[in-house]
């Protein structure tokens, strides 16, 4: 074997390790957020106070959504300004950033979640920032008008975004446990780990897919390969929950018959 054989062999070793303990991290280690109160400023012109109004809502629709994901542990911290003193407002986003992950790590937490508003309280800014490696994980935004008074289409859309996070930011999936209605060589239900307890819903559509390696220049990637796609037809309990397959039932069926792991995850 040439010495570029066994370094090839060694890097693929080495990356699928990683990958699979990033796997069995997302899939059995609870995630440690704090989530503070919302930031409501203009520009970082002003202090807003918008305590007792229907915005000072939202943290507590996250504190609430990560509540009721058993991934999560959550740090309840809406009754705490993150950024208390005026003067430090004032100061550029780098530094804000710098300062919120410093107090993450006083806080012993994985992650924050901050929110704020911005042009002229019209946009919601929803930023991650990964403590343990001193980065923004990513930042997410919604556009707020006048429907948004609306307590129920504030919370639904606030959940939206949370969601979308879980699958960007977190990259967190969930596993295909076994077929449970097969025809013809088709997987027609499937049985996964994701319940009440995972924030899923009755109606709510996924794609279904598998992780596949390229090689490219010498390295080995790993992939998500969409292989189908299905709704969510029954929640059975805390824990898992049935799948109606909807499109790639041909494949589906044949990964389950190799043994091969099969995930599902929010259709974006």
């Amino acid at each position: 074997m040439t010495i570029f054989a066994v370094n090839l062999v060694t890097m693929k070793t080495i990356y699928l390790t990683t990958f699979c303990a990033f796997l069995c991290f997302i899939t059995n280690a609870q995630i440690r957020v704090a989530i503070y109160d919302i930031d409501a400023n203009q520009e970082r012109k002003q202090f807003v106070n918008y305590a007792g109004s229907w915005l000072s809502t939202i943290p507590d629709y996250l504190i609430n959504f990560y509540v009721n994901d058993d991934r999560f542990i959550v740090i309840d911290r809406k009754n705490d300004q993150l950024i208390k003193e005026e003067k430090e407002r004032q100061k550029s986003e780098s530094f804000i950033d710098g300062y919120i992950v410093e107090q993450g790590k006083e806080e012993g937490v994985d992650f924050i979640i901050r929110s704020w508003l911005s042009k002229n309280s019209k946009q919601l800014n929803v930023r991650y920032y990964d403590v343990k490696n001193e980065t923004i994980l990513c930042e997410k935004s919604i556009e707020l008008n006048r429907f948004f008074t609306v307590v129920t289409k504030l919370q639904l859309t606030v959940e939206e975004l949370a969601h979308e996070a879980n699958l960007t930011c977190f990259n967190l999936n969930f596993e295909v446990v076994r077929s449970l209605e097969d025809k013809k060589s088709k997987t027609k239900e499937l049985l996964v780990l994701a319940g009440h307890s995972r924030n899923v819903s009755k109606g709510d559509w996924f794609v279904i897919f598998e992780i596949v390696e390229e090689e490219i220049g010498g390295k080995i990637y790993a992939r998500q390969q969409v292989i189908g796609e299905g709704v969510v037809s029954k929640i059975q309990d805390q824990n898992f929950s049935e799948i109606k397959v909807k499109k790639g039932g041909d494949i589906i069926y044949q990964r389950l018959s190799e043994k091969i792991p099969i995930y599902c995850t929010y259709e974006n």
